[in-house]
């Protein structure tokens, strides 16, 4: 399938070998005439196009939000409102998935680009690439090591609502990670042009979050930065979960007594969505994921997540003080989202509750009754 790739990353590689490898390529000087055409990716400048505001700060609801819930009314959200739903908002975001557009992020460690790529099959793909530091092996070896663990983690992961894993590649000094190509935009980008999501939107797109989380947690693994700028909505409504650079696969299962040797002690993370427990180094599992869907549900409650007016550092005190109360959602919403993201937000992780409970809260049960789940 992935034909274009010319060198795959295998287990038969030697870790030794390949990173000697690299840093010879990376002294080696290149031939001023000789020209080189990655064929694994392409980046093109996109031209700068000012926003339209569609929404304001003081609460006003969107436009297109407006209309969806006139549609909508008093009954129940059907995939086929919200597929139309997901299909407004991505076209308006001039999201065209013919254009090869690159997306730097800045991971917690190491900078990586992500860019859309073109299979010689003709198959769309996000390609998460990362430049080795050659400058010595001790850093080589480490980047190298970090960025085979997220490869061992994301080839076991088969669930609709986490992204697609397809492989990895070699090319000079690059990594190449190939994902799925989720064609639509992050729930930050929708969040940021639209502004907050309506209920009945956001409750569904946090039963689909809460699938992803708990399938994770089943097979140990803890994303530690969920927030809206790694949820993807594509355009039949359908979220899945990206970017697994901090996730990490916990030694054993955890005990309900949470033990020591089930915890993880560094942190990983966003600051604004970031556990207690992650920020004082107590030790953090499974339960650090659910305090970020409190604050993710917050973020498309009202367009931010939980002190956003402050500056990250303060909100890293203020969090991990433990003492100072978390906002709750305001009376414009439910009683049970309120408590629902109440329940999240619970500082103690051993009385937070886990995925699969969140999954029986009123909040997503009451809505569950209402609608089907969007499928592919």
């Amino acid at each position: 399938m992935l034909s274009v790739i010319e060198e795959v990353l295998s287990n038969t590689v030697s870790k030794t070998s390949l990173i000697k490898e690299i840093i010879h390529q990376e002294q080696t000087p290149i031939d001023a005439g000789a020209k080189s055409e990655p064929e694994i990716s392409h980046e093109t400048k996109l031209p700068s196009q000012p926003l339209i505001n569609t929404w304001t700060s003081d609460g006003t609801v969107s436009p297109v939000y407006h209309s969806f819930l006139d549609e909508v009314g008093d009954g129940p959200l059907t995939d086929d409102l919200l597929r139309s739903l997901a299909e407004e908002l991505i076209s308006l975001e001039r999201r065209d998935v013919e254009t090869l557009k690159t997306e730097k992020e800045d991971s917690t460690e190491f900078k990586h680009n992500v860019y859309c790529g073109l299979t010689s099959q003709g198959q769309l793909i996000a390609v998460k690439q990362v430049a080795l530091d050659a400058s010595t092996s001790e850093m080589a070896e480490k980047e190298y090591e970090r960025l085979e663990r997220e490869v061992d983690l994301l080839k076991t992961l088969h669930h609709t609502n986490i992204v697609g894993f397809l492989g990895t590649a070699l090319c000079e000094n690059a990594v190449s990670i190939f994902m799925e190509y989720v064609p639509g935009g992050s729930i930050s980008n929708i969040l940021s042009r639209f502004g907050p999501l309506p209920e009945k939107v956001f409750v569904l797109y946090t039963r689909q979050i809460l699938e992803g989380v708990a399938y994770l947690h089943a097979n140990r693994v803890i994303h530690r930065d969920l927030k809206g700028n790694n949820i993807m909505l594509m355009p039949n409504g359908v979220v899945k979960l990206i970017d697994f650079g901090c996730a990490r696969r916990l030694s054993c299962l955890q005990t309900s007594t949470g033990s020591k040797s089930d915890l993880l002690k560094s942190v990983h993370g966003t600051p604004y969505w970031m556990a207690p427990e992650v920020i004082s180094e107590t030790g953090h599992g499974r339960k650090s994921d659910i305090w970020s869907i409190g604050c993710t549900v917050y973020e498309m409650a009202t367009g931010k997540p939980p002190l956003a007016h402050m500056n990250k550092i303060a909100a890293l005190f203020y969090i991990g003080a433990q003492k100072g109360l978390m906002p709750s959602l305001t009376d414009d919403f439910s009683t049970h989202a309120k408590g629902f993201v109440k329940a999240c937000l619970t500082r103690d992780p051993k009385q937070r509750p886990s995925a699969e409970e969140l999954l029986r809260h009123p909040f997503i049960s009451h809505h569950s009754q209402a609608c089907n789940r969007p499928m592919n």
